[in-house]
């Protein structure tokens, strides 16, 4: 057993291959699957790859293996089962957006082929309901933006279509957050390939198995490359992301319970504290202590950051975290069972850099 380094970083193995955009999803046994994601092509281009790691916080080492197809830019659910869904992407960037699903069982290391979704979609978003289905939502199908949203029946291994979202297609990386009652709060994202970032807030509820705009919008406004996190209290964290009124350090706080106000004055979103630094395309873990760890990201035309900083949701407040040797955007990131927190992966500046290192953070 490596010995962990108390509020601090410590470094582990690399992934076998640099990447971004790919998903980190923590196992049942612990473990952590590292797949898919963009990676650099021999000629010097990018694109998707079927290369997958096993991260073993045990021993901080990687073990590679193999998806059945090229992805970037998919899902990644852990179901009740301990298999992992992985649903859509591209091939690379730019190219065909898939529709195709498989199913991957940590108990044989084995990938299956499940069946496909209606639209295909890349860089949406996925959660698990309560009910053990998976929603699947937003993102780009070929250039464009596909109708409504997705669920997953393991049981059945079949999809359905959600009704449509009005006056919104519910655009490319949007955020989807399953709140305290089972309904998913969606935010964020922008209207590929227009770019007009959505500034509206949708509610799916799995009672009803459709999706509303909700009467309330982010105080904060539309953003994309944000992240939306459940705090312990029930509410929702939106931090950073660029837009029309972010500029990366903006937050905004959801209450679910405000969606039944009748008030005039009331709403569901209020302003939360500024970051100290400017966040976009960052990752967001909830640690076990209710603190939020924010690490890294890149906001425009700005080079990729290592800078990482906690919320304080009690106290409303942020403070600087001890940082992580590697700057990254575009990274993924996982609570470890342990409680320590892995970030791995990521772009540096240009967008033709990628990370392949793996480093964990272990909570003061």
């Amino acid at each position: 057993m490596v010995q962990p380094v108390s509020g601090g970083w410590q470094r582990a193995a690399t992934m076998s291959t640099p990447r971004d955009n790919f998903t980190a999803t923590v196992l049942q046994n612990g473990k952590v699957l590292l797949a898919g994601g963009q990676v650099p092509d021999p000629i010097g281009l990018q694109a998707g790859t079927m290369e997958v790691d096993m991260f073993d916080p045990s021993t901080m080492t990687v073990t590679a293996g193999y998806m059945s197809s090229w992805r970037t830019g998919h899902t990644a659910t852990l179901l009740p089962s301990g298999k992992v869904l992985v649903a859509g992407g591209s091939v690379y960037p730019g190219g065909t957006s898939l529709a195709s699903a498989e199913l991957y069982d940590p108990a044989t290391n084995l990938w299956t082929s499940v069946a496909s979704m209606p639209s295909p979609r890349s860089h949406a978003a996925a959660v698990l309901l309560t009910d053990g289905r998976v929603l699947v939502v937003g993102g780009s199908s070929n250039g464009s933006n596909p109708p409504g949203a997705e669920i997953y029946d393991p049981p059945s291994d079949t999809w359905s279509s959600v009704v449509g979202i009005p006056g919104d297609t519910r655009p490319y990386t949007p955020t989807a957050t399953r709140l305290p009652d089972g309904k998913v709060l969606i935010v964020g994202g922008s209207d590929n390939p227009q770019e007009a970032i959505a500034d509206q807030a949708d509610i799916f509820d799995p009672v009803t198995g459709s999706i509303s705009v909700s009467r309330f919008r982010p105080v904060g406004g539309g953003r994309i490359g944000a992240t939306a996190t459940l705090l312990g209290d029930g509410t929702v964290i939106i931090v950073g992301g660029q837009g029309p009124l972010g500029d990366g350090n903006t937050t905004d706080i959801y209450d679910p319970s405000a969606e039944a106000c009748t008030a005039v004055n009331c709403s569901a979103f209020s302003a939360g504290p500024r970051t100290n630094d400017a966040h976009c395309d960052h990752t967001a873990t909830l640690l076990t202590s209710g603190l939020l760890l924010v690490v890294g990201g890149q906001c425009g035309a700005s080079s990729p950051t290592t800078s990482s900083e906690l919320y304080d949701p009690g106290a409303k407040k942020w403070s600087p975290a001890s940082q992580p040797s590697d700057p990254r955007a575009l990274a993924a990131a996982g609570l470890l069972q342990d409680g320590r927190v892995l970030v791995a992966g990521g772009v540096l500046t240009g967008g033709q850099s990628f990370v392949s290192s793996i480093e964990i953070y272990t909570p003061a």
